[in-house]
């Protein structure tokens, strides 16, 4: 019965879920393909340079200091939902 039923509302609901025309569709394709050109031109060599020249223990250091700035607004939001504790230690 419930196979049937949703065949059913698949069915008449069908017309519906046609796909709109997307107005901003050109420019997102242009801006996708500048993403990534820049990325595979510039980002991708710059990371991996800088990979192959940061020593792990620097890397990790960065790593650290990024997830500690990280740390404050994950404290700060649990002592505005009141889990003091949770924000404090």
């Amino acid at each position: 019965m419930n196979k049937l039923l949703l065949l059913l509302v698949t069915l008449l609901f069908n017309p519906f879920l046609v796909a709109e025309n997307d107005p901003l569709e050109e420019i997102n394709r242009v801006t996708l393909k500048v993403n990534k050109t820049l990325d595979n031109a510039v980002a991708t060599p710059v990371a991996r340079f800088y990979q192959k020249i940061t020593p792990d223990i620097v890397e990790l250091g960065i790593y650290n200091s990024i997830s500690n700035i990280d740390d404050i607004s994950v404290s700060l939001n649990n002592i505005l939902q009141g889990k003091f504790k949770d924000g404090f230690f």
